[in-house]
């Protein structure tokens, strides 16, 4: 059974759909910018969900009654931003939706093995090796190259680091001893 954080209402220009979430992340900002949301409810809500994050509307996701959130916090779908969206039925003419942004450096988990893939992916060039992780991640924090997004039921963040921020932090680390060849 999904474990039901609160309610969210997605508000288009003629559109009003109440889901069930269970994981929802946002950028703090003018505009409050949906990232990451996971949510069931009725079949037939979760396709018009699916379909309205797939098309270039305007969305307002209203949350209400989301533990450690204010009690309506409006988040805007801005139509810049795409997401990937999944979703698939459960019993009973229920089903369940999962969308994130396709934005740059968002990671739906803060924690090491999400570092660690983002430290492999194509955009980082340097070499790491596994057990460099926490301290690396330790340091990205510091320079707050990790900024932790305003969320629920996930601890979804966005890693604006490039390849030279990583050289910075491992040179320094290797330099101080914090970081060995050994296994």
């Amino acid at each position: 059974m999904m474990n039901e954080l609160g309610t969210v209402t997605i508000m288009g220009s003629a559109t009003n759909l109440d889901l069930r979430v269970n994981a929802f992340a946002y950028e703090s900002g003018p505009e409050n910018r949906l990232m990451v949301v996971s949510a069931a409810g009725p079949d037939g809500t979760i396709k018009a969900c699916r379909s309205l994050l797939l098309s270039d509307v305007k969305l307002v996701f209203a949350t209400t009654k989301l533990t450690n959130f204010s009690p309506f916090v409006r988040v805007v779908r801005n139509k810049d931003v795409k997401y990937e969206v999944a979703s698939s039925k459960l019993q009973f003419h229920q089903g369940h939706l999962v969308a994130r942004a396709k934005y740059p450096g968002l990671c739906v988990s803060m924690s090491e093995a999400a570092v660690w893939e983002f430290l492999n992916s194509e955009d980082i060039t340097t070499p790491v090796r596994r057990k460099w992780v926490p301290y690396i991640k330790e340091k990205m924090i510091e320079e707050r190259l990790i900024e932790p997004l305003r969320s629920f039921g996930c601890s979804a963040c966005l890693i604006e680091a490039g390849s030279s921020d990583i050289d910075g932090i491992v040179t320094d680390g290797v330099k101080s001893g914090k970081l060995d060849f050994e296994d």
